[in-house]
């Protein structure tokens, strides 16, 4: 396959791919944070 056409469709893919990360991310990071529950280390006063 030609460089000239396989760099801006992976490009595409990309770009569609990343809000998809990015979401699936966020669902970890709160899966996690609802899991874990720690207490927070620091006091604020």
């Amino acid at each position: 396959m030609d460089r000239t056409l396989l760099l801006p469709v992976m490009g595409a893919f990309a770009e569609f791919e990343r809000p998809l990360i990015l979401g699936r991310q966020r669902e970890g990071v709160a899966a996690a944070t609802r899991c874990l529950q720690r207490q927070p280390t620091l006091e604020l006063a």
